[in-house]
């Protein structure tokens, strides 16, 4: 009998040292407890002979316990809580004898009650868990956010018979960051309204320009002709004449595009896709420029790639398109230089339109604002030309609108090669041998800008 007494006391001393090691090493357990364990402990180790094994401090681990700003929580597998320190008092709202024996899924919301089960899953596997961020439910329904550390507790056996949790309020850090990231965009919101209202302060000056020069030509070589200085039957009067109608028309054209990028930004505009015949469509852009290209005496070359059927498109927005994108590579090329507008089928189901030009070419750091609202290259050689910065805008707004994305690839004093590509292609094959090239060696193939 002493034996079997003896064997037994044996065993518990054993399993207790354990037991109040671990819970020690992971602060789940409260002063008081502590002190009686250690006390327990202290008469068992006197009476097997171990008294001079080296004593654990059970004070300073309560006291750490006891002071610890975070939350420490240990619980049973089955979800009881066994230890509840002043912390977790604070945070959640519980007191000890509220907490304690309670099931701790009193904290977790319900839309987590899945998370507590797979980390003791986890745990169990011996999975370590990293510490994470998650809500648990203080008393009076307030959910916290917080971050949570996570330990198994073992008996002798090396079984897993619990969990210890430390668990940190980081509701206020949240805030703070949420705060920060606020007010980081609205700092960028701002920057961007500033700009913009930079932007369209500038498109405004040029706009005043650009609308007063056609005005002040109308109007000179009308009084001109009205007052009779210039007679009917002078070659003269027709010259007149023509200078009236071409600043007319270029009047128009900038106040469509101001009109039309308006309805295209509001959602208003209108598209009326029939069938359309490209070949036809992409000559009578060129006889309406064909004054504008041969005054330069520039070279154009057409091409339509074989197979291309019948294009189901808005024929008068892809001819303002066209427009915009040929008339822009007529005023950048210089005398004498070379143009191409080529079309094939690019898939089964899109249409590829490209301009080329050999005039001055862009440099890769100006390429992004090509096709921004109120933007124009700021350079001397553009300044000499005419433009309110709208119609490469307008031209991505127009394909953007129908669904397709347009693009640009550049070499500085070689030229430049924009595109659109449009869906729209009724029976066309997807060959692409057909390709034209244009007179003028074209730009080697590089990484070009694509927009939409």
């Amino acid at each position: 009998m002493d034996d079997s007494l003896h064997g037994s006391t044996d065993r518990r001393l054993h399993e207790l040292t354990l037991a109040l090691q671990a819970e020690a090493a992971l602060r789940g357990l409260a002063e008081g407890r502590l002190k009686r364990a250690e006390a327990r402990l202290a008469g068992l180790l006197k009476g097997r002979g171990l008294a001079r094994q080296p004593p654990v401090d059970f004070g300073r681990l309560a006291a750490i316990m006891e002071s610890s700003q975070d939350a420490i929580i240990c619980k049973t597998l089955d979800g009881r809580i066994t230890d509840w320190n002043p912390a977790a008092q604070t945070m959640f709202g519980y007191t000890a004898d509220e907490a304690l024996d309670s099931p701790v899924q009193m904290l977790i919301p319900p839309d987590r009650q899945h998370e507590a089960r797979r980390i003791l899953a986890d745990l169990a596997r011996g999975v370590r868990v990293p510490p994470f961020d998650t809500l648990r439910r203080a008393k009076d329904g307030r959910l916290l956010e917080v971050s949570v550390t996570i330990s198994p507790i073992r008996d002798a056996g090396g079984r897993m018979v619990g969990a210890s949790k430390v668990v940190r309020d980081v509701s206020a850090e949240h805030r703070a960051e949420e705060a920060r990231i606020k007010a980081d965009r609205l700092e960028a919101e701002n920057l961007q309204v500033q700009e913009a209202s930079r932007l369209k302060s500038l498109f405004l000056a040029n706009m005043s320009h650009e609308l007063r020069t056609p005005l002040n030509a109308i109007i000179g070589f009308a009084d001109l002709l009205h007052r009779g200085v210039v007679k009917p039957e002078s070659p003269k009067h027709q010259v007149f004449l023509g200078h009236i109608g071409s600043s007319g028309r270029h009047l128009l054209q900038l106040i469509n595009d101001v009109l039309d990028l308006s309805k295209v930004e509001s959602g208003k505009f209108e598209f009326f896709p029939e069938p359309t015949d490209l070949p036809t469509l992409v000559a009578d852009v060129v006889d309406i420029l064909r004054a504008s290209i041969d005054s330069k005496t520039l070279t154009l070359t057409v091409t339509i790639a074989p197979g291309l059927g019948p294009l189901m498109l808005d024929p008068a927005r892809l001819r303002q398109v066209l427009y915009n994108l040929l008339s822009n590579a007529i005023k950048f090329t210089a005398v004498g230089g070379y143009l191409s507008v080529r079309a094939r089928a690019e898939g089964a189901l899109h249409v590829r339109l490209e301009v080329e030009d050999t005039g001055i070419g862009i440099e890769a750091a100006q390429l992004p604002r090509l096709f921004q609202e109120f933007q124009q290259l700021d350079n001397s050689y553009t300044k000499q030309h005419q433009g309110a910065g709208l119609g490469l805008a307008l031209t991505r707004r127009l394909v953007e609108a129908q669904g397709g994305s347009v693009g640009v690839r550049s070499q500085p004093g070689r030229g430049s090669v924009f595109h659109v590509v449009l869906q729209g292609v009724e029976g066309a094959g997807t060959a692409h041998s057909g390709a034209a090239r244009s007179d003028a060696a074209p730009l080697a193939p590089e990484p070009a800008l694509g927009v939409g």
